[in-house]
């Protein structure tokens, strides 16, 4: 499921920190010291690599349990 991005470092650290931040785009892009369109684009990318949708419920669903898994 979310093997396409697990190799990017940067998308993973990303989506790590979304979810950590109750996906808040606001805290997120400040803890991650990136503008917010560099949040948004980022969390495009993720859906166009897994087709899933980190900003809706059921893909932050399944994306928390799939890094709860890989921990």
């Amino acid at each position: 499921m979310i093997s396409p991005i697990q190799t990017e470092k940067e998308l993973l650290e990303t989506l790590k920190c979304y979810l950590a931040n109750d996906q808040s785009l606001k805290k997120t892009a400040f803890d991650l010291h990136i503008h917010i369109n560099t949040l948004h684009y980022r969390l495009k990318q993720m859906k166009e690599l897994t087709d899933i949708d980190p900003k809706s419920v059921k893909g932050s669903t399944l994306f928390y349990l799939a890094l709860s898994l890989l921990e």
